[in-house]
């Protein structure tokens, strides 16, 4: 009896471990993304107000 509830205890926490190991890994990959998807809107928002700037502005040769 003692040898199966250690065996389900090892399993239990092994379980717990991976669920954490994949979570970690997910926050990171979202993390990223964010970062990256930050960047992107940086980029379109500056091409997006190009057209307000006056011809020949140097805002309008970023992109």
């Amino acid at each position: 009896m003692d040898e199966q509830l250690i065996a389900l205890y090892r399993r239990h926490v092994a379980t717990a471990f991976d669920r954490g190991l994949r979570l970690a890994a997910l926050v990171e990959q979202k993390a990223g993304r964010a970062a990256d998807d930050a960047d992107d809107t940086d980029q379109t928002r500056a091409k997006s107000t190009c057209w307000l700037a006056p011809i020949g502005a140097e805002a309008c040769s970023q992109g």
